[in-house]
């Protein structure tokens, strides 16, 4: 697995880091629940946008149902109990908007939910003793403490509008359509970490890799990168590459995916990946990094299975990594 870290680290930025081969091994089979979990999404978007967008008057209605959360059927699991309602809260960005809401003075916010478990004790839903009330106060708190509507943000966000630095690579498209599943289940993933920020959504791209393990080959892609991660415009500019080469890119719903194609070991990159080849054409990037840039281990693992491909491992949302 050593091997197999080298790899990451030379040709992926987002620098994975060595499983331990004890770690549970997550078995998923593509696409499976992927249009439940959409909707799931979907759902919670509607109602975070009724926040961020309200900009006073009639306060949106489900904030005087403090049981909110125990709307299983928008839960990951009928036994994965979530606050439903700081997954809303926390999709919200408007502090302006959440202010108004605070000061409305409506009492009903405060009311807290006489949770009783009933036939399932082990059942424990997070933050169902809050209040509404408690838990926009919390965000517009944690908007207030990071400074999101503040200037170095705003001015961060004009930065990339008006950046004229742009990169010219060579454009790949997909030529197996078995490999669309695995991008819609990466995306649909993704989007669901607590650090996804939803303001620069498609600044998020993506990064694979190949590693031969016991002759066969091991995908992986990496995920929650900026551009400049992705493509190796940050190796470059820390002395560790001399120039950004031997990558191909494709877009696919918006997302930057990247792709190696230089030399490993006398083998030719490229053909390790089957489902993509190169068009002729070349496509003109910018590269911009995140707002506070930080690397995650975050990604999904995968093989090439009866004619089309498996996802083995989820490691989605994975954790910081700090990087010495």
């Amino acid at each position: 697995m050593k091997r197999g870290v080298l790899f990451i680290f030379i040709f992926t930025v987002q620098f994975l880091v060595a499983q331990n081969k004890n770690d549970t091994l997550v078995t998923v089979k593509v696409g499976l629940g992927i249009d439940k979990v959409k909707e799931r999404q979907e759902q919670i978007k509607r109602f975070a946008d009724s926040l961020n967008y309200y900009s006073g008057g009639k306060l949106p209605s489900f904030l005087f149902d403090q049981c909110f959360d125990n709307q299983r059927f928008l839960w990951d699991g009928l036994h994965s109990p979530v606050s439903l309602r700081w997954k809303i809260i926390e999709q919200v960005e408007n502090k302006d908007a959440l202010k108004q809401i605070l000061s409305s003075k409506d009492n009903r916010l405060k009311r807290k939910c006489n949770y009783d478990k009933g036939s399932n004790p082990e059942i424990t839903i997070p933050m169902i003793n809050k209040s509404f009330f408690e838990l926009l106060q919390k965000r517009y708190n944690q908007l207030s403490k990071n400074g999101v509507n503040n200037e170095p943000y705003s001015q961060y966000l004009s930065s990339i509008i008006n950046d004229t630095t742009f990169f010219q690579l060579p454009e790949l498209t997909i030529v197996d359509n078995s490999i669309y599943p695995v991008l819609d289940s990466l995306i649909a993933w993704s989007e669901k970490c607590s650090y996804f920020d939803a303001r620069v959504k498609n600044l998020y791209s993506f990064r694979f890799a190949a590693l031969p393990v016991n002759n066969k080959l091991l995908y992986i892609a990496d995920a929650h990168l900026s551009p400049a991660s992705a493509i190796g415009l940050s190796l470059v500019e820390s002395g560790i590459k001399m120039k950004i080469e031997n990558i191909g890119i494709f877009y696919y719903k918006y997302y930057l995916f990247v792709v190696p194609m230089g030399n490993y070991r006398g083998q030719k990159e490229l053909e390790y990946f089957p489902f993509v080849k190169l068009s002729g054409s070349a496509l003109k990037i910018r590269a911009p990094r995140f707002y506070n840039e930080k690397n995650y281990e975050s990604y999904v693992s995968y093989r090439k299975l009866n004619g089309g491909y498996d996802i083995i491992e989820n490691k989605i949302c994975g954790l910081q990594i700090l990087i010495q």
